[in-house]
C-alpha cells in the first residue's frame, strides 16, 4: 500500500512537511513474527513478516538484533526478551533484503519513507556493530537516505521537509528511501561503539539525543509504553503523556530537565510515539492485540465517544499535539470496517488512522 506516495501526489503541501508533522504507523518488536512450537507468550508480536508489513502500509519498525556465529561467520537475528528469537535480519530473504525488495518494487515514482529503528543490541561488541552496519550498507545501499546527520550537508531527520529526505542532493532525483535510527531507544545503556563513532556513521544513519551528542542536528524521540494491562488505563496513560509530556523526565539529560511541552503540530526535531501495546499482560501479545487492544483503537480517536475532553479522554487532531508514530502489536488484526468498494476497505486500522490524521480529516471519517 503506497499511502505516502498517494498523499505526496494528492495532498497540497504534504511533500514539504517535516516528519514531526506526519503520522507513521509502526510495529512493536516488528521482527518477532515467527510462530514458536513451544508457545508465544511474551514473545511473538506480529503475524506478518517485514515484507507483509511494508506492503500493508507500516513505515516504522522496532528491530532488536543479536548476532550468532561470531566474526568467522556472522549472522544477525531479531529477538524479544530472554526466551524468543524472531526473523533473520541478514541473508537472502532476511529483513534487510525484504526492505530492499520493497523499495525496488516501488520504482522511481515511489515516495515512501521507511524507518528502521535498531535498538536493544544483545551484548554487541565493537566488531558486532561494525559487521551489522556493513551488512545494512551492503544490502540497502543507495536506498538509504543519501545524507548524514553531522558534517557538511548534514540533515535533521525529523525537521527537514520530506522532499529533502527523499531527494539525492547530487542529482536532484527523489525516490523511496530508508532511514536508520541506530540505537533509537532511551531505555537501554549507551553503546560505547556508537558513542565513540557518533559523527562517523554512514549516510542514512541517525542517532537520538540526549543519549548521544552528534556534532549537528540532534533529534529526539518520546517513546514510553504504558506499563498497563488494561486498555482503559493504557489509553489514559498514553493521552496524558502526549498532552503533558513536560511532566516526564528526559532520559540521559545531564541537567535533569524534563521533556519540552508538546503542542499541536509537534515540537521541532522531535517525534512522539503513541504506544498501543498492552505491556505487561498474561496473554501472548498477538492474542491480546487481536482481542483486547486493537479493537478498541477507534475509541481513542472517536469524537462521538465523548470528545477530546470526554470521559477517559479521546484524541482530537484539532486540539491535541501531533502523534508521529502509532505503534501496535499484530497491526493487521483489525481492518477498518468500511463499506465494500471504498479504497480503504480492509486496510489495517493503524494504517487507515495514520493516513486520515495526515490528511486532516475528522474522526470518524467518511470514506
Amino acid at each position: 500500500m503506497e499511502w505516502m506516495t498517494r498523499l505526496w501526489n494528492t495532498v497540497d503541501g504534504f511533500r514539504y512537511r517535516p516528519l514531526r508533522r506526519i503520522t507513521l504507523p509502526g510495529t512493536h518488536d516488528a521482527g518477532c513474527y515467527v510462530d514458536h512450537v513451544y508457545g508465544n507468550v511474551f514473545s511473538r508480536t506480529q503475524t506478518q513478516d517485514i515484507a507483509g508489513q511494508l506492503d500493508g502500509g507500516i513505515r516504522y519498525f522496532d528491530l532488536r538484533p543479536y548476532q550468532s556465529g561470531g566474526p568467522a561467520a556472522y549472522s544477525f537475528w531479531i529477538y524479544h526478551g530472554p526466551f524468543y528469537t524472531g526473523g533473520r535480519l541478514d541473508g537472502e530473504g532476511g529483513i534487510l533484503r525484504q526492505t530492499a525488495d520493497f523499495i525496488d518494487q516501488l520504482g522511481a515514482e515511489g515516495r515512501e519513507l521507511v524507518i528502521l529503528n535498531f535498538s536493544h543490541f544483545s551484548r554487541f561488541s565493537e566488531a558486532d556493530h561494525q559487521a551489522l552496519i556493513r551488512e545494512i550498507e551492503d544490502t540497502l545501499g543507495e536506498r538509504l537516505i543519501p545524507r548524514r546527520q553531522s558534517g557538511n550537508g548534514g540533515i535533521d531527520l525529523f525537521e527537514a521537509p520530506l522532499v529533502e529526505l527523499l531527494t539525492d542532493p547530487d542529482d536532484g532525483q527523489a525516490g523511496p528511501r530508508v532511514a536508520i535510527l541506530y540505537d533509537g531507544a532511551l531505555d537501554t545503556p549507551v553503546e560505547r561503539y556508537i558513542q565513540d563513532h557518533v559523527d562517523d556513521l554512514p549516510a542514512g544513519f541517525f542517532v537520538l539525543s540526549p543519549k548521544y551528542a552528534p556534532g549537528r542536528n540532534p533529534i529526539y524521540l518520546f517513546d514510553q509504553y504504558a506499563n498497563r494491562a488494561l486498555v482503559s488505563r493504557m489509553q489514559e496513560d498514553q493521552l496524558r503523556k502526549l498532552r503533558e509530556r513536560e511532566l516526564y523526565p528526559l532520559p540521559f539529560a545531564q541537567d535533569g530537565r524534563d521533556w519540552p511541552a508538546n503542542v499541536p503540530g509537534g515540537v521541532a526535531s522531535t517525534l512522539h510515539l503513541f504506544s498501543w501495546t498492552l505491556t505487561p499482560q498474561p496473554l501472548n501479545p498477538v492474542f491480546a492485540a487481536r482481542t483486547l487492544s486493537n479493537p478498541q483503537l477507534p475509541n481513542v480517536f472517536s469524537a462521538a465517544a465523548g470528545g477530546w475532553r470526554g470521559v477517559g479522554g479521546h484524541y482530537d487532531p484539532a486540539h491535541d499535539p501531533q502523534i508521529n508514530i502509532l505503534y501496535v502489536d499484530d497491526y493487521a488484526s483489525q481492518p477498518y470496517d468500511n463499506p465494500a468498494g471504498s479504497p480503504y476497505d480492509g486496510v489495517a486500522l493503524p494504517v487507515a488512522i495514520a493516513e486520515r490524521l495526515n490528511v486532516g480529516a475528522p474522526w470518524p471519517p467518511t470514506w
